[in-house]
């Protein structure tokens, strides 16, 4: 009866650690997509000061034209 205890607890760690790293890797594709994801909205957000100026300027130069 003890053999097959420690048979199912060693099948329960093997299926812990399994779970485990599955779940590690999962993290650290997720950790490099949030990366990925901020550099790209970092470059946005700059695109969208520069057009934002760009406007304004436009806006400027069409109210002294008028």
């Amino acid at each position: 009866m003890l053999t097959g205890q420690l048979e199912e607890t060693k099948s329960q760690l093997e299926a812990t650690e399994k779970a485990y790293k599955s779940t590690h890797i999962e993290l650290t594709e997720a950790v490099e997509r949030i990366s990925e994801l901020s550099a790209a909205n970092s470059t946005l957000q700059a695109a969208k000061r520069k057009v934002d100026t760009e406007l304004q300027t436009a806006h400027v130069r069409i109210v002294t034209v008028l």
